[in-house]
């Protein structure tokens, strides 16, 4: 039975995968498996792969004709049926699942309410009731909202350091994603909001499956379910 459990736990089971990059080897026969609903952490060095790995997974790599991956990533729950690598076209329709948020904070310039319906208009959605509704709970499930409520209307780049990382994450839980994938999301941050946006990844822990690149051992281990090590472009288990 336990065979029937791993996969039945299974969001992410990558396969074989390896990618060069302007011809110069990046990752290594990748094999891992990523269970749902669980805080999985990669780290390693600079330059060991961590965030190709991410930009493979939010398949934002066929953006640049410089990467050349091969390999098998399977996706979805109960068993992970469908290989994203093999989605040539609806590059959204992959990217509405498993969602990439960038080391850096990049909120637009606009309205902080604008920049989290951003992701809605740009599926079409023009309902400004159903805009404004879903913006304002993604807003809330970060614990932004109650911040930020007097001045929806204000510009996003006013906000601090740690309100913009939050931004970003409700920006793309404004999606329904299934796999969120953060590229070191406390390195621009001073330990105060360092320490917040940890319990907000340990909360969204709860409802999403969640991959964190880190280099902060301690930080892996007050957050992470798992821990994988990426080393000159292996990824292998770890314990933290």
């Amino acid at each position: 039975m336990s065979g029937v459990s791993e996969i039945s736990n299974t969001m992410l089971q990558i396969s074989d995968l390896s990618c060069r990059i302007n011809g110069m080897q990046v990752l290594y026969n990748v094999d891992m498996r990523i269970e749902k609903g669980k805080i999985t952490a990669l780290f390693g060095d600079s330059g060991t792969g961590k965030t190709t790995f991410l930009k493979i997974l939010s398949l934002l790599f066929r953006e640049d004709p410089a990467y050349e991956v091969s390999g098998k990533v399977y996706f979805g729950k109960d068993g992970a049926t469908e290989d994203i690598l093999a989605v040539r076209d609806d590059l959204w329709r992959i990217r509405r699942k498993v969602v990439y948020i960038s080391q850096v904070p990049n909120p637009l310039h606009m309205s902080i309410l604008k920049n989290v319906e951003f992701p809605l208009i740009l599926q079409g959605v023009k309902d400004k009731a159903l805009l404004s509704e879903k913006a304002v709970s993604a807003l809330k499930s970060v614990n932004l909202y109650d911040e930020v409520k007097e001045r929806l209307n204000s510009s996003a780049t006013g906000l601090s350091g740690g309100q913009k990382q939050k931004l970003c994450i409700a920006r793309a839980l404004t999606l329904n994603p299934e796999v969120i994938l953060l590229d070191e999301p406390t390195s621009s941050l001073d330990t105060t909001n360092k320490l917040l946006i940890e319990e907000l990844i340990k909360e969204l822990g709860t409802k999403y499956t969640i991959i964190v690149v880190s280099h902060d051992r301690e930080q892996i281990k007050r957050i992470a379910d798992s821990c994988f090590e990426c080393v000159d472009g292996k990824i292998v288990i770890s314990q933290i």
